[in-house]
């Protein structure tokens, strides 16, 4: 079984606590997938992706095409 540590220390009052959760592979395996997802939006990175205009990358996917393997098939 997995854990989750937390260790807080105030050195103010000279207080230093532990917290410990117990929690199975499989829930850690949730915690990471969701903490994946989530990350992007949290660090603002889907404004960047959404800012991206689709014309742009069709442009770009169209001019390389012809270099690729279609030019090799139409021979």
């Amino acid at each position: 079984m997995e854990e989750f540590r937390c260790r807080v220390q105030n050195k103010l009052i000279n207080l230093d606590e532990s917290v410990y959760i117990p929690i199975t592979r499989a829930e850690f395996a949730v915690l990471k997938s969701a903490f994946n997802f989530i990350l992007p939006y949290i660090l603002g990175w889907h404004a960047y992706a959404n800012s991206i205009k689709p014309e742009d990358s069709s442009r770009l996917n169209n001019s390389s095409s012809r270099y690729g393997g279609d030019f090799e098939w139409s021979r």
